[in-house]
């Protein structure tokens, strides 16, 4: 029967802290076991590698280690802890940001006994419920599979990203699926479980259907390693799990196996620190090729760095945008580059791609302010846009294709066209579309219907009701004006 206890590890510098974490989990003892203290960074690691808690309880300041060295250590252990850092006020806001980077949560000091119980009971939750999703329970497949004992067994797991895709995949594979193979739902995975004489036939076929599945339905299709005998199956499964989340690293749609990991492994002329200051020279000298090229290296060096483990990518990521931000002086850019700006954007990217877009945007606007053409470029950007406007505006226009046209990223290119233009950008928009119905209206008999089609509205009642709001007076008043005149 499987414990419900989870394994926590505490770590503080300070022995009372200790004494009291302790003292307060042992209100806790029928769910946590608390199976080690350390009192400086290096003792955690040796005691995450020697125990493998499901939760490490920390302060983020130790001696011998750094913060971020910690949590990055303890997030590459495999599998993985949940991680809870206490601070004190000084370390506040650097609790907070690492809390954006895998961190469950924080704790101010002094600890709030109730907090700290409630908080440990619903990661006592969370941590059994991930267990049970990422452990391949027997039942789930001996009563349909037949065990061959020379045979050789690879699951092929795949995640859809909407219910509508997971059905019609679900389909698909119930019509198609090969022989001596066979396939069940576990929790919202589909897997399909391959069984052959040889792991080589396996693997080929495993590979082969997988392409044939992508090639219908597109979705994170993931191939977990290898096993003889029907009882390595759940370890096939946690192995195809771990590598659909390498899934952040790549764009486009396609089939992932162990042998993806290999792009992860650092190479000896790695250095992350020299690649960013490579990066800062030369966005201070202003050369935009130089910088560009640099953080193509720096991308490729934080993926190796990261180990394919997505939350490290993002510590590495921000710990360069603030050092970027500390070459801008302008007060609007500061302010549009805040930290916390930052650290909202790159916590809702679902990609490492998008990251890298906003880095590079980042090192544009940066050079920008720093450099003599900073005003030409603005103005040439804005009138792109604007001229686009004025003789497209009876299209679609969305802030997703300007920012495109002039090849910024939408989450800024909303501040950027405001600061330039003092106008929001809808409001610019709506702006120009009414002045040209007006001028319509007064220079032409076309019907009020075709003006409102032409000026980008679909609905001519919506058309009416946001003229008469816009100028104050209908749209027919003005053609009746016209029409007496």
């Amino acid at each position: 029967m499987q414990t419900t206890k989870i394994k926590i590890v505490l770590a503080d510098d300070e022995n009372i802290i200790l004494t009291g974490l302790r003292k307060i989990l042992n209100e806790l003892s029928d769910i946590v076991v608390v199976c080690g203290t350390a009192s400086d960074g290096e003792q955690l690691k040796q005691l995450v590698d020697q125990e493998h808690p499901d939760l490490v309880i920390t302060d983020i300041c130790m001696p011998q280690l750094s913060g971020l060295d910690v949590i990055e250590y303890i997030q590459s252990a495999k599998p993985k802890p949940e991680i809870v850092i206490i601070s004190g006020y000084k370390n506040f806001e650097y609790a907070q940001s690492a809390m954006k980077y895998g961190v469950s949560e924080y704790l101010l000091k002094p600890i709030d006994p109730k907090e700290l119980v409630t908080l440990v009971k619903r990661l006592h939750r969370d941590i059994l419920k991930k267990k049970s999703i990422n452990v391949l329970e027997k039942p789930v497949f001996e009563r349909d599979i037949p065990q061959e004992a020379e045979f050789f067994y690879q699951i092929l797991v795949a995640r859809c990203e909407t219910v509508q895709d997971s059905f019609r995949l679900e389909t698909l594979i119930a019509d198609t699926v090969p022989d001596r193979c066979y396939y069940f739902k576990y929790h919202a995975d589909l897997c399909v479980v391959f069984s052959f004489p040889s792991a080589k036939e396996a693997s080929l076929v495993a590979f082969q259907y997988a392409q044939f599945l992508l090639s219908n339905i597109s979705a994170d299709y993931a191939i977990g390693e290898v096993s003889q005998g029907l009882n390595g199956i759940s370890q096939s499964y946690a192995s195809a799990c771990q590598i659909l989340e390498l899934f952040f690293f790549f764009n486009e749609k396609k089939v992932l196996s162990n042998a993806d990991q290999a792009v992860f492994c650092p190479k000896p002329e790695d250095s992350l620190n020299s690649t960013l200051d490579n990066l800062c020279a030369y966005i201070r000298q202003g050369d935009r090729l130089a910088a560009n090229r640099e953080l193509d290296c720096l991308e490729e060096v934080i993926m190796r760095a990261s180990g394919g483990v997505r939350d490290i990518a993002i510590i590495h990521f921000y710990s360069a945008a603030d050092k970027i931000r500390q070459l801008i002086s302008d007060p609007e850019l500061l302010e549009l580059y805040s930290p916390d700006n930052i650290l909202e954007f790159i916590k809702e990217c679902r990609k490492f791609q998008q990251i890298k877009e906003f880095l590079k945007n980042m090192i544009l606007d940066t050079i920008e302010q720093m450099g003599s053409k900073k005003e030409t470029q603005t103005n040439f950007e804005i009138k792109t846009v604007m001229d686009y406007i004025q003789t497209n505006f009876n299209k679609n226009i969305t802030l997703e294709s300007m920012a495109n046209l002039v090849h910024k990223n939408a989450y800024y290119f909303s501040a950027f066209f405001k600061k330039c233009t003092n106008e929001n950008f809808k409001d610019y928009v709506m702006r120009v579309r009414m002045e040209k119905a007006l001028e319509e209206l007064k220079n032409t008999d076309k019907t009020i219907n075709n003006i409102a089609m032409e000026t980008g509205f679909i609905d001519p009642h919506y058309f009416s009701k946001v003229f008469k709001k816009y100028f104050g007076f209908t749209a027919s008043s003005v053609r009746k004006k016209t029409d007496n005149d």
